[in-house]
């Protein structure tokens, strides 16, 4: 390949991003967990604990109306 050229289009991307990061995401409806995979077990468990806090604070805020 020659410099400047573009590679085929690739559908997916590996990251890591910080957990606080994630959560704020989550927590302002711009990401959800359907829309990416976790590689390993330990992603999924945090991302699943994640999703149930997000989740409770959204129930716990709705409540309080």
């Amino acid at each position: 390949m020659k410099p400047g050229e573009k590679n085929e289009k690739i559908d997916f991307v590996q990251l890591e991003i910080k957990i606080e990061k994630l959560k704020t995401l989550f927590s302002k409806g711009e990401l959800c967990a359907a829309e990416f995979r976790c590689l390993n077990c330990e992603s999924k468990k945090c991302v699943w604990d994640l999703c149930l806090s997000t989740c409770a604070k959204k129930i716990q805020i709705k409540g309080d109306h």
